[in-house]
């Protein structure tokens, strides 16, 4: 009963809209088009823009992805930037003499131009500076080849760990 009432009430007002000319909305669960209805001739007032919006476009040009149909690669390949930090990363003097040893996760942003971006310290286990010695490691790394979603170059977030073990 209480769904006819409704079903009733939308269809009086839809005639009652209709019988004084007024402008109703089309297709609530989407863009609108604004229809004008007088004797039984519809007149479509204002299309929905087929162009993007501000928001829409400023999204696509900054959307950071996980995972693309091509990741991003630094020169060389993993076996490369392996060597690269093991070359590069300095152990702080201050975690060898306190004996600490554990993991740093990393993250960070390659972005399109191949350039690291927004470095970030998920994880530290190690403290006394090891955190800041990998992330000047991660900033000072050459252009990687970016990522591609749909053959266009996309931000990437890269997760990455970092161990700090002392010699035995």
């Amino acid at each position: 009963m209480k769904i006819f009432v409704v079903m009733a009430g939308l269809l009086w007002l839809s005639f009652c809209a209709s019988a004084q000319g007024v402008r109703l909305p089309v297709k609530p669960h989407e863009e609108a088009k604004v229809i004008e209805v007088k004797n039984n001739n519809t007149r479509v007032l204002s299309q929905p823009s087929v162009d993007k919006n501000a928001k829409e476009i400023w999204w696509e040009e900054n959307q950071v992805y996980t995972v693309v149909e091509e990741m991003p690669q630094y020169p060389g390949g993993i076996e490369a930037m392996y060597k690269y930090f093991g070359d590069n990363l300095v152990y702080p003097a201050e975690a060898q003499a306190a004996a600490k040893e554990g993991s740093v996760i990393l993250s960070f942003i390659v972005e399109k131009d191949g350039s690291i971006r927004e470095i970030e310290i998920l994880k530290d286990d190690v403290g006394y500076g090891a955190a800041e010695a990998a992330s000047k490691v991660v900033s000072s790394m050459p252009l990687w080849t970016p990522g591609k979603q749909d053959g266009k170059p996309v931000r990437v977030k890269i997760v990455n760990p970092f161990k700090f073990k002392l010699p035995k």
